[in-house]
């Protein structure tokens, strides 16, 4: 009894050890590879499409991966490469202070720049972590407005911007506070940045 029982576990155990030796075989860059399906619809085979289904959405989530990274690296060299020729043309020779000063002004530019980027993908990476649900309340848009304009309107002052803020004063939004203030200082950012001097920028 003892001798037919191991026999029909072994038989019973094999398909599920040739999945194993087919899994232990992959690799992260062979996440395309899926087990073979048999024409039996049992419980191996249900076995081995719910394998099938977790490598797919491996796939997918390290192809998103890379093409993030890919993308981060593109976006981060430009800036980087700005900041290393500024500062290699400044050290080249000596240089009056003013000549200095003004190195120093658009190293810390492209330094901000690359701050910007940087908490920019942190957020991005957080937002794709936390999946759970938004807090969405009544948020009175007139003065998340006042509080953007507040933190631009230094730099659009250096920058001869006009910066306005148009919204009645009790319009009110359903919306997360917190990623609309995100929103609206993006924007603001990015039209800060194209808007020459002399010109106006309203929310």
């Amino acid at each position: 009894a003892a001798a037919g029982g191991m026999f029909l576990a072994g038989r019973s155990l094999k398909p599920i050890d040739e999945v194993i030796k087919e899994l232990k075989r992959i690799k992260s860059e062979d996440l395309a590879f899926r087990l073979p399906l048999g024409p039996a619809r049992d419980e191996i085979s249900q076995l081995r499409l719910a394998v099938n289904g977790m490598l797919a959405r491996l796939d997918e989530a390290f192809t998103k991966i890379n093409e993030f990274t890919a993308d981060a690296a593109h976006e981060l060299r430009t800036p980087l490469a700005a900041l290393q020729c500024r500062l290699e043309v400044a050290l080249s020779k000596a240089r009056t202070s003013e000549e200095y000063r003004q190195a120093a002004d658009d190293a810390l530019a492209s330094a901000n720049r690359l701050t910007r980027m940087v908490n920019d993908l942190l957020f991005l990476a957080r937002m794709d972590a936390d999946s759970g649900p938004r807090l969405f309340e009544s948020v009175r848009l007139s003065a998340l407005l006042d509080e953007v304009r507040e933190v631009f309107g230094i730099l659009a002052e250096e920058r001869s911007i006009r910066f306005e803020t148009n919204c009645p004063p009790d319009y009110a939004i359903q919306g997360d506070a917190a990623l609309l203030r995100r929103l609206l200082g993006n924007l603001v950012d990015n039209a800060l940045r194209h808007t020459p001097s002399g010109g106006a920028v309203t929310l």
